[in-house]
C-alpha cells in the first residue's frame, strides 16, 4: 500500500527539506523533518490523493529553505561542505559516544560501559525509538545470558 508520503513530489520536497535542514542542530533537524512528515501524512489522508491536492499542500507549506531559515535562529550552524554521495549525518558527539560505549565499552568498562551507552542512546534525539530498543536489547541480552550461565554453573558445581 502506498501512502501520500510515497508520492514523487512529496519525496522530492522531503529530500529538499532534509538538505536545507543540514544547517540545524541534529536534534532540531530530526524533529523538524518529523513534524513536516507528520503534517503531510495528516493533510494527505484518503484512499486516492490527487496530484493537485499534493501540490496544493506542498505549496501551502512553503519552500523548504524558508522553513529552515525560520527555524535557524542563532543556534543554526553553517552547513558542512557536502561530500560526494554521502548525506549529512544528524549524529553528533552524544550519539557517537553512545555507540562506542555500547560496543567497545563492554570490553573497556564491563557492565558500566553498556549501561551508560544505553542511557545516552535513550536521551539522544537523533536515535529513533526502534534504534533505542534494539540497542538496549543488544546490550542487555548478553549480560542476561552471562548471568544465566553463571547461575547454571553455580548450580552444577554445588550439586552433591
Amino acid at each position: 500500500m502506498t501512502t501520500a508520503l510515497d508520492h514523487p513530489a512529496v519525496r522530492d520536497y522531503l529530500a529538499r527539506l532534509n538538505a536545507a535542514a543540514a544547517v540545524l542542530p541534529p536534534g532540531r533537524r530530526v524533529e523538524l523533518i518529523a513534524e513536516i512528515r507528520g503534517h503531510l501524512a495528516e493533510a494527505l489522508t484518503g484512499e486516492a490523493v490527487s496530484d493537485a491536492a499534493v501540490l496544493a499542500t506542498l505549496d501551502r507549506l512553503g519552500d523548504p529553505a524558508e522553513i529552515v531559515a525560520a527555524e535557524g535562529g542563532p543556534q543554526a550552524r553553517p552547513p558542512l561542505p557536502p561530500l560526494t554521495g554521502v548525506p549529512n549525518s544528524p549524529w553528533g558527539a552524544l550519539e557517537i559516544v553512545a555507540v562506542l560505549l555500547l560496543t567497545v565499552g563492554s570490553l573497556v568498562l564491563p557492565g558500566m560501559g553498556p549501561l551508560v551507552g544505553i542511557v545516552l542512546a535513550w536521551v539522544s534525539p537523533a536515535w529513533t525509538r526502534r534504534q533505542k530498543v534494539i540497542a538496549t536489547v543488544i546490550a542487555v541480552v548478553p549480560a542476561f545470558l552471562a548471568l544465566l550461565a553463571g547461575f547454571g554453573a553455580l548450580l552444577a558445581f554445588s550439586a552433591p
